[in-house]
């Protein structure tokens, strides 16, 4: 019997195949950022090759249709995790972080639960985005 958290995990795993399908698995770690608060769901992706971090769009041979069904795709994904939730009576995350790792395989996944864009007006999701880009090193 399947339970929440294999539904959970499976979900985010499928991000991951995404991102790997895109970005055609040319990158050593991959980074996927979530955001969903009050009925506003976005996400965003950068990768890191070569000790350098690379923007989802600055990756060479992907055409701007591919990057807008890649990210509606991730997109999905996050409105599955908010069912999955609402329909397991769980807490949902507002935010996620995922950082996938091709040679090891490791995922590492970190949620907040806390408001964020309602907390702080002046703060928009780009931003929050922004500030984790800016943190890896």
């Amino acid at each position: 019997m399947r339970i929440f958290e294999d539904d959970f995990s499976d979900t985010l795993t499928n991000m991951v195949y995404l991102s790997l399908e895109y970005c055609k698995k040319s990158v050593d770690k991959i980074f996927i950022y979530c955001f969903n608060e009050n009925n506003c769901i976005s996400s965003n992706v950068f990768f890191m090759k070569d000790g350098k971090k690379i923007n989802r769009s600055k990756l060479s041979g992907i055409l701007d249709s591919e990057q807008i069904k890649f990210i509606r795709d991730i997109n999905n994904k996050v409105k599955d995790i908010k069912v999955l939730c609402l329909n397991n009576n769980q807490s949902e995350p507002t935010e996620i972080k995922i950082i996938y790792e091709l040679t090891s395989k490791r995922m590492i996944t970190d949620f907040n639960y806390e408001k964020t864009f309602t907390k702080y007006e002046n703060v928009t999701l780009q931003e929050n985005f922004n500030t984790w880009f800016e943190m890896v090193k």
